[in-house]
């Protein structure tokens, strides 16, 4: 699996990089959808490793996933906030996830070709994984499926065959960039409704 760095990544002093594991939430993986409290439960799912090249943490898998396993659940009645910064995530035109009400799942960096995409579902926002991944991989989302305009844009180094060069946001891409991501259904409903009215102009 791709290992893709990013900006995003905090930086933390050496104290926290001792083989933190951090609690985390997972689904069945009979889940096609991740949908039911009860289909959840705790588990150590996350791993936050240190990454030289950014000097900072990065969520790697603590053990086997299966695809469709919820790893991260937040609560998205809380810790709302009305501008953008590197760590949130977007909800509306005008409100954002809180970085920090992310926890551990702020730790997912950027990749064009993810192994987790981000789910909403009611109130909460799952990350959710695409595929199977085993301990020890790196576990990441494509972040211009949440972001229209982002706040911070990096330059990706993911190397990863149809890799966006550089991630501004949904709004910057390519029109066939833009459709595939929203074929494929890896869109957050505002960045899909988005979609669907300047398709419609």
């Amino acid at each position: 699996m791709l290992r893709i760095l990013s900006s995003r990544t905090p930086a933390f002093s050496s104290s926290l990089r001792q083989g933190m594991l951090v609690r985390s939430l997972c689904a069945s993986a009979a889940q096609q959808k991740p949908t039911g409290e009860s289909s959840i439960q705790m588990r150590d799912s996350i791993e936050l490793v240190y990454e030289p090249k950014v000097d900072g943490q990065a969520a790697h898998a603590a053990e086997d996933l299966n695809a469709t396993q919820v790893i991260g659940r937040i609560d998205l009645t809380q810790n709302i906030v009305d501008k953008a910064d590197r760590f949130s995530i977007q909800i509306s035109e005008t409100t954002h996830i809180k970085g920090s009400a992310l926890q551990e799942c702020v730790y997912l960096n950027h990749s064009c070709a993810p192994t987790c995409k981000v789910h909403f579902h009611n109130d909460t926002l799952d990350f959710v994984t695409l595929q199977p991944i085993k301990k020890g991989e790196a576990l990441t989302f494509n972040y211009v499926t949440s972001e229209w305009d982002m706040a911070t844009p990096f330059d990706c180094t993911c190397g990863a065959p149809g890799c966006v060069g550089h991630v501004a946001g949904f709004k910057h891409l390519k029109p066939k960039q833009q459709a595939a991501l929203y074929r494929d259904g890896l869109l957050s409903p505002f960045v899909a409704n988005k979609y669907d009215t300047q398709q419609q102009k």
